[in-house]
């Protein structure tokens, strides 16, 4: 099993959705409900809010999702989404809660940090999931008098 790779950028509208949402979805055992990302294989590796209602604003169909690199079937051929996808997480489809955080303090720390990092990773064995900011983004250095 491997890293899911997801670009920081892409996650702010996932993590603002869930956050405003009067409702979440938390899967089966889950604990009391909270703002979340869903981690899910099904038709690729994709995160996606976990506010109720979906985040449907700009989706054809379903709803908004962010894909893992390499795990979107809308992009490439189905030999490889599906087999990137297959090689880091199994075979087996799931969807996970990746809780932001309990209280609203913590919830804004997801927010920066997607503003202070580059990638977001779920990385994943055959007996645990953690998940983590990585590379952060380079800042100008700044020159002045004092």
């Amino acid at each position: 099993m491997g890293k899911c790779v997801f670009q920081t950028s892409d996650l702010l509208r996932l993590a603002r959705h869930a956050i405003a949402a009067p409702q979440h979805e938390m899967g089966f055992g889950e604990g009391p409900s909270m703002p979340g990302l869903l981690f899910v294989h099904d038709q690729g590796v994709y995160l996606m809010s976990n506010g109720k209602p979906r985040d449907t604003e700009g989706v054809a169909s379903g709803s908004h999702v962010v894909y893992a690199e390499g795990c979107n079937p809308n992009v490439g051929d189905f030999d490889d989404w599906y087999g990137t996808s297959r090689d880091l997480v199994g075979g087996d489809d799931f969807v996970e809660v990746l809780r932001l955080g309990e209280t609203p303090d913590e919830q804004q720390l997801f927010i920066d940090n997607c503003g202070q990092f580059k990638e977001f990773v779920v990385s994943l064995s055959p007996t645990s999931l953690t998940a983590g900011f990585r590379k952060p983004v380079k800042r100008k250095a700044t020159t002045g008098r004092a």
